[in-house]
């Protein structure tokens, strides 16, 4: 079955033999370059085994629309499940939260749907694995625990500040990419 968010445990031992506020500390780090990993991922039409998306097909480029976009058109050319591209609900409405023993990723309300993106998301990820967008892959965990356990060790040495609470993250990068 198809879920509407995803959890990342990633801590090594080193953190996880800390008390629980410095593995939430670590977590923090864990949600702030998740939302950047699974952002970029996204940007670049990957599911969430970070393989390419399925394409569109030609009539529904030709009638592509977008809720977020200003004129309400949508890119022909961006990828399944973002037409608007940076703006779609797919990447600027993905949000994380820290927990002492892992971090959790999904979607916040839309206002277009009236419920939570992520369940729009598990509807599609139904049609097969292609499709899923909800998760991170292999390769974009590998490289969140990398630079995660980084910043930890900083933040350990007294040489870098915890990371603001996340929902900006996905959003900033979502505002970065618009533009393109």
């Amino acid at each position: 079955m198809a879920t509407t968010y995803y959890i990342l445990k990633l801590a090594p031992a080193e953190v996880l033999r800390r008390p629980a506020a410095d593995r939430a500390v670590y977590h923090a780090f864990v949600v702030e370059y998740g939302l950047r990993r699974k952002d970029w991922e996204l940007a670049r039409g990957l599911n969430a085994q970070g393989e390419p998306l399925p394409g569109i097909r030609p009539e529904t480029a030709r009638r592509r629309k977008s809720e977020m976009t200003p004129t309400g058109k949508g890119d022909p050319r961006a990828p399944y499940l973002m037409p608007g591209r940076g703006l779609s609900r797919t990447r600027s409405l993905l949000t994380g939260k820290a927990h002492a023993d892992y971090a959790e990723f999904g979607w916040r309300y839309d206002a277009w749907t009236g419920d939570q993106w992520g369940k729009v998301l598990a509807i599609h990820a139904r049609r097969g694995r292609a499709y899923d967008v909800v998760g991170l892959s292999a390769r974009g965990k590998a490289w969140v625990a990398a630079r995660a356990l980084r910043a930890w060790r900083q933040w350990d040495a007294g040489r870098l500040a915890v990371p603001a609470p996340a929902p900006s993250a996905a959003s900033d990068s979502a505002k970065q990419s618009a533009s393109l």
